[in-house]
């Protein structure tokens, strides 16, 4: 499984995202979409961001800790 971090404008700073257990990855020039398991909720989701809508991101290997 992946972790996922996405960095969301928001007013004059950016909010921080993170999804684990993170899935089914696909990117384009227009979107980031992925599949993630929900802390919270324990439900698997299906995520959309519009990449011109986000500052960025970073995905790699789930922490081991």
């Amino acid at each position: 499984m992946l972790d996922l971090v996405i960095w969301v404008p928001y007013s004059s700073t950016s909010q921080t995202l993170r999804f684990k257990e993170v899935s089914n990855s696909e990117t384009n020039d227009d979107y980031i979409a992925f599949d993630y398991h929900g802390a919270s909720t324990g439900i698997w989701r299906k995520a959309v961001f519009n990449r011109s809508q986000i500052v960025g991101y970073a995905i790699g290997p789930a922490d081991e800790a």
